[in-house]
């Protein structure tokens, strides 16, 4: 559907999804390595908010319920895309990404093996590839948060059951907004976790775990933390605070829980440097 795009997003917050290692790294507080890891994480959540913006901006002048703006090739289907900002608003987004702007002694190279070489450079091996170094890491990102966010769009936009309501682009913007704020709150509590060595927001400083500061398998709690668990459910609690509805609940949430775990551990909770 032409809002669905916000409901991508949501489930394609966590990019570069990938399997856990049982190797783990844990980063000194307030060390050059641990703000790095932090910053980076915090930079690819702004990253998605920043591409699903502009998408749907773009989209605003559509009509028809289909998608019209594509991430992945930065173009529109008139009339979307009416006032020609969609290709400098995605430009926008992907220059603001940099990686090793925490780093003051790191570099490209030791930056990257000093977080643990998070992403995947390889999909068609099994585990994960270690990238080159910093910079070939982020160049990874745009693609693949793209063509996620897109690929999303197409086969999420049916869960809502707007299609038969009264007024559909109503009722779609109405769940996505709702769904991508639990998901943008969701991202919230794991950063807050994983950089917590105070044992206030769950810990997870000091701890490698991969459930520490995860969401339940069906997305609607967290499997971590007693204090990580208390920021999910306030989260969901907004979340439903009106019923959602049914395809939300059994076929969004339990993508998204994957999605954001994923992503959350890649970077925080493994070690696949060589």
């Amino acid at each position: 559907m032409r809002k669905g795009i916000g409901i991508a997003a949501a489930v394609a917050a966590g990019v570069l999804v990938s399997s856990l290692n049982a190797s783990a790294l844990v980063l000194t507080e307030k060390s050059e390595a641990q703000k790095l890891r932090a910053d980076i994480q915090k930079q690819s959540h702004g990253y998605i908010a920043c591409l699903v913006k502009a998408a749907t901006n773009c989209e605003k002048s559509g009509n028809t319920i289909n998608r019209e703006c594509v991430l992945a090739t930065s173009t529109a289907t008139a009339p979307a895309d009416a006032k020609g900002k969609f290709a400098p608003d995605v430009a926008k987004c992907d220059a603001k990404l940099n990686y090793l702007k925490k780093a003051k002694t790191l570099t490209a190279t030791t930056g990257y093996t000093g977080i643990g070489c998070p992403g995947d450079s390889d999909a068609g091996t099994a585990g994960d590839q270690p990238y080159a170094d910093m910079t070939a890491y982020q160049a990874s990102v745009a693609p693949a948060s793209k063509a996620q966010i897109d690929t999303l769009a197409l086969a999420l936009n049916g869960l809502t059951g707007c299609a038969m309501n009264a007024d559909p682009l109503k009722c779609q913007a109405a769940e996505i907004k709702r769904v991508a704020a639990y998901a943008i709150a969701t991202q919230k509590c794991q950063l807050a976790c994983e950089n917590d060595y105070k044992n206030k927001k769950g810990n997870g400083g000091p701890n490698d775990s991969a459930t520490g500061c995860s969401l339940n398998a069906l997305g609607n709690g967290s499997q971590g933390d007693v204090n990580f668990t208390a920021c999910i459910d306030k989260a969901y609690g907004k979340l439903t605070k009106t019923p959602l509805p049914a395809g939300v609940s059994a076929g969004l949430l339990p993508l998204l829980a994957p999605a954001l775990n994923d992503a959350n551990n890649d970077i925080n909770n493994e070690n696949d440097c060589p």
